[in-house]
């Protein structure tokens, strides 16, 4: 459907008086389709770029799997900007995060009576991340940037980035959030900024009904965050309203995913590489330093590949999210060693520890997830 058509078509839906009940039963009764190939397009949120930055193997694997499965992809136009905006954010929370694991695992390693020796890494590699931290402004490192931009790029190729007019739909937002409606509500303590995730909702149905003549006509769509929140999602799926009105815009199915949902459907992909070789689903989610180091070259950037290709690499499972704001959580994952600029001696020793620590619980290893 032409962009402007859409764009009407939206805002009159959204708008128009109508009985739910059809949309809403059918909300009540959604079954998530279980395999990646289900989908006919899906949609990601800012805290998902934001895995995807850290994790540009996950990307890889992402991008390629859509591709392989003829999968379309849309990314809000609002999105885009809160990731823009957060970007400096996003950088700091990495080495705080992996600082505050370090921590812990000091204090777990006097505990089982380290050596001096290991003790000594350990404050080699705190020492370290001290002094990358302290200069993280973007134009010290450009490492940051570079990974933004290239996925970004990735992202601009591969997909569409839609956005509705702001001065037509804020009176719109501005009605539904003093209403409660989702999503958007549980920001409302923001006040403006709640209005982000009205836009980044009417981008996402924007881009499925500019998207609808490319599509099947009986289609699933899927929405992943890791945004958590009564506005998004209830109990394990989406929220019910939403699903209801997304069904009633789009004449088509939604299902609310998180990234971990989003893993376990890529991981039953084999995406073929550019040597031809199929990934094998067995090796994806491999925790150790040698698989990291060799997913991720200190060269690695996403769109290395000649065009139309995409490279395979072994996808960095860094365990179920426990949280989609973000937040502090008990079981969160270990941040991965930095590769590529940031991969100094200092840094590279810590896979010496390997020995020492290889029998410590994982939840011991990380407590936070940024």
């Amino acid at each position: 459907m032409e962009l402007s058509k859409a764009e009407d078509r939206l805002f009159d839906r959204l708008t128009a008086p109508r009985d739910i009940s059809t949309e809403h039963l059918k909300a009540l009764d959604h079954k998530v389709p279980g395999t990646l190939g289900a989908y006919a397009c899906i949609g990601v949120d800012t805290n998902v770029l934001k895995r995807f930055r850290r994790d540009l193997s996950l990307a890889e694997k992402f991008f390629a799997s859509l591709e392989q499965e003829n999968v379309k992809l849309v990314v809000p136009r609002q999105c885009i900007v809160e990731f823009w905006n957060n970007h400096q954010i996003f950088a700091s929370e990495d080495w705080e995060t992996f600082r505050s694991d370090l921590g812990r695992l000091s204090k777990k390693l006097d505990l089982e009576g380290a050596t001096g020796a290991e003790r000594q890494k350990i404050e080699e590699i705190v020492r370290l991340v001290d002094d990358l931290s302290s200069g993280l402004q973007e134009s010290k490192s450009p490492e940051y940037l570079s990974r933004s931009r290239e996925l970004v790029k990735s992202i601009l190729d591969a997909g569409t980035v839609p956005m509705v007019s702001r001065i037509r739909f804020a009176e719109l937002a501005r009605i539904r959030s003093s209403s409660r409606t989702p999503p958007g509500f549980a920001d409302e303590k923001l006040k403006i900024a709640s209005f982000g995730d009205f836009f980044v909702w009417c981008d996402l149905m924007l881009g499925a009904l500019c998207l609808d003549e490319d599509l099947p006509t009986d289609k699933d769509f899927a929405w992943v965050t890791e945004d958590s929140k009564p506005d998004w999602k209830t109990g394990q799926g989406g929220n019910p309203s939403l699903l209801e009105e997304f069904a009633w815009v789009c004449d088509a199915r939604l299902s609310v995913l998180s990234l971990d949902d989003l893993r376990k459907l890529l991981k039953d992909v084999g995406v073929v590489s550019v040597a031809g070789a199929a990934t094998d689903p067995d090796a994806l989610g491999d925790h150790s330093s040698a698989a990291n180091a060799e997913a991720v070259p200190a060269d690695s950037q996403l769109g290395a590949a000649p065009a139309g290709q995409h490279t395979s690499v072994a996808l960095l499972d860094e365990g179920p999210p426990t949280s989609s704001d973000d937040s502090s959580a008990e079981g969160a994952p270990v941040p991965q060693i930095p590769v590529g600029p940031l991969a100094t001696d200092g840094v590279s020793a810590a896979a010496e520890l390997s020995s020492p620590t290889a029998s410590l619980p994982a939840a011991e290893l990380g407590k936070t997830d940024s």
